[in-house]
C-alpha cells in the first residue's frame, strides 16, 4: 500500500507487517489486502514486485 503520512496515522495497523518511509509518506506491506480495500477505499493498493518486497523487508520497520 502507498499512503500519505495523514492516511497512515488513520489506518488500523493490525495487519501491517512492515512499513517503509518514502517521499510521499509510507509504503506498507500487508497480508490482508482485502481488509484495507474494503475499509479504506481512498488508499492506493498496488501489487508489488520482488524488488519492492525485498526493500520493504530489509529496510522496513516492523510494526
Amino acid at each position: 500500500m502507498k499512503v500519505s503520512k495523514e492516511q497512515y496515522q488513520g489506518l488500523d495497523h493490525t495487519y501491517i507487517l512492515k512499513k517503509h518511509k518514502d517521499t510521499f509518506g509510507y509504503r506498507c506491506l500487508t497480508d490482508q489486502k482485502q481488509f484495507y480495500q474494503e475499509n479504506y477505499p481512498g488508499i492506493v493498493i498496488e501489487k508489488g514486485n520482488i524488488d519492492e518486497l525485498i526493500t520493504i523487508m530489509i529496510q522496513g520497520e516492523k510494526i
